[in-house]
């Protein structure tokens, strides 16, 4: 038998709040269907231990879960194109297409077209994101491959 709907949501919150470690305590209101509200109490997760707790940085790119940070600050970004962010922002050095598909795509028979257009929405979204210029090109291709630009804006 399974357990009550707000059994299983108070323990999914918990397992949540378990999962976020390191933030204050505080609590949650939910109103269920029947309009009665339930009220449930997150405690105070772990302290995060010392690398983990300076993320994301203040500066550049970074790559935690399935976060990517710039500048401080989380960028959000759908579908393809978030996996291509992904897999630029985790990369220590510029990705060839080659990389770039093996990282983000899991059928090795993508194509080059369909790469450079994930990567050609990924720098139109990163543009309107960040407020900038169309001729700024904040995903540069060179010699090398693929890669991030240190952004402003937005």
């Amino acid at each position: 038998m399974s357990d009550p709907p707000a059994v299983a949501l108070v323990a999914a919150v918990r397992a949540f709040a378990l999962a976020t470690a390191g933030l204050p305590p505080r609590r949650l209101v939910v109103t269920l269907a029947d309009h009665s509200r339930l009220a449930i109490d997150i405690p105070a997760g772990p302290a995060l231990p010392a690398a983990v707790a300076t993320a994301p940085p203040p500066a550049g790119w970074s790559v935690r879960d399935r976060r990517v940070y710039h500048a401080g600050r989380v960028v959000e970004v759908p579908h393809q194109a978030g996996r291509v962010l992904r897999a630029l922002a985790g990369a220590a050095r510029p990705l060839s297409w080659e990389e770039l598909r093996n990282a983000a795509w899991e059928d090795p028979r993508t194509e080059k077209a369909t790469v450079e257009n994930a990567v050609c929405k990924l720098r139109k979204l990163l543009r309107d994101l960040f407020g900038l210029d169309e001729g700024t090109d904040p995903v540069p291709m060179t010699i090398d491959g693929y890669s991030l630009r240190p952004l402003s804006g937005g």
